[in-house]
């Protein structure tokens, strides 16, 4: 899982040996397209869908518009990974389910 998540480029890629970070791989790494595509989706799902919207103003609060959005997308492609491997359909309410639920008990 987070070697596709890195190769859609919604990671960062490190340099580790031992045990100790030595620093940062290039940001360029992976496929420019699936960051859009995923980004897009993000956006346009968070537009669209009441469950994303609420999710999405809820990490923009404690992160702002940009990560926000990346978070989101990150988000998405994770679940995406999860259904071509399960052979699943998408379900809104799993992707959301311990964020929003808890911000509308806390609400």
């Amino acid at each position: 899982m987070k070697d596709s998540c890195s190769y859609c480029r919604l990671v960062k890629g490190s340099v580790a040996s031992a045990g100790k970070i030595k620093g940062t791989r290039g940001a360029k790494l992976g496929n420019p397209y699936l960051r859009w595509a995923f980004g897009e989706a993000a956006v346009i799902g968070k537009r669209d869908h009441p469950l994303l919207r609420a999710y999405a103003q809820q990490s923009e609060v404690a992160h702002g518009k940009f990560r926000a959005n990346a978070i989101l997308a990150h988000k998405l492609a994770r679940a995406v990974y999860f259904m071509l491997r399960r052979g699943t359909g998408f379900d809104v309410e799993k992707l959301v389910a311990t964020s929003v639920a808890g911000a509308m008990k806390v609400a």
